[in-house]
């Protein structure tokens, strides 16, 4: 089980990177304007930044509550909402270099996946009867 959750995860990584990648290329192309600049910029950053860590117990919660069903919630519906899980770190990044033009700020919140995906092969037991 727990290599279940390490590909699915995986799986969100990719489309992660791939989704910072093509913010990168869009900003690359396009050289759109900060919006939010100084202030404003490091008051978006440190917003998606909690929203971001605030969503890891939440998210490993409902994972393991996922898992332990027993009225027959799909190991597919399980892999999708890990993987989603994974992914949407890359979601913010998105938002935080779109608005602020931060690389480094969108890279750390991208990087934030590595920890949803170690939070949900770490805390989602092999068993799930030994959930709750």
């Amino acid at each position: 089980m727990k290599r279940f959750w390490l590909w699915t995860g995986l799986v969100g990584l990719a489309a992660n990177a791939a989704l910072l990648a093509a913010v990168v290329a869009a900003h690359g192309v396009l050289r759109w304007p900060a919006v939010a600049r100084d202030g404003a910029g490091l008051a978006v950053a440190l917003f998606f930044l909690c929203v971001s860590f605030a969503e890891i117990p939440l998210m490993v919660y409902g994972l393991r509550k996922l898992a332990a069903d027993r009225k027959g919630s799909s190991r597919l519906l399980c892999g999708a909402t890990n993987a989603f899980y994974v992914f949407f770190a890359a979601v913010y990044a998105a938002i935080v270099w779109a608005l602020t033009g931060w690389w480094a700020a969108g890279l750390g919140l991208s990087a934030l996946g590595l920890v949803r995906l170690a939070s949900s092969v770490w805390w989602i037991p092999d068993n799930p009867e030994a959930t709750f």
